[in-house]
């Protein structure tokens, strides 16, 4: 099935992922594998939270889905720009706001983070990840900074 409003396609795949977006077009896949039965993608994505894969958050059900749209805006925010070193300019400056508001440091802001947003040292992960975070009922320093960082980016 493919879904479009307002630019931004919702597309399903058989993929192994929960879901993946694209960087070039506004496209949000969701498996079939997961989104088909509810069930089998909330116990997937409960399993992955109490590993330490997911952000904490008030509601699994849209976890994915807002992840995935967190993609969307840091393309948008990179589109033009030298992406992988903007990518990790965004992740350096939500790092610096979470430990100025928070008061830790830096080493102690990135244990908030998930091993997901941590893993192979990806910023675009770590952008979605703390995305989903800040808008998904529980933020934590990290979700409060992406906050921050976006009001910033929205007076530009």
């Amino acid at each position: 099935w493919v879904e479009e409003q307002g630019g931004l396609v919702i597309t399903s795949t058989n993929s192994g992922a929960i879901a993946t977006t694209n960087r070039n077009k506004p496209i949000i896949s969701l498996s079939n594998n997961y989104y088909h039965v509810m069930k089998k993608l909330l116990n997937t994505t409960f399993k992955g939270a109490k590993r330490g894969w997911f952000m904490p958050t008030a509601n699994y059900k849209s976890y994915t889905f807002t992840h995935e749209f967190g993609h969307l805006l840091e393309n948008y925010l990179l589109r033009g720009k030298n992406t992988e070193a903007e990518a990790r300019r965004i992740r350096s400056d939500i790092i610096s706001i979470a430990a100025r508001e928070s008061k830790l440091n830096r080493k102690e802001v990135l244990k908030l983070a998930s091993k997901y947003a941590l893993q192979n040292n990806n910023p675009r992960e770590f952008f979605a990840e703390v995305f989903a975070n800040a808008f998904m009922g529980k933020p934590n320093a990290l979700g409060k900074a992406m906050r921050t960082y976006l009001k910033g980016e929205m007076k530009k």
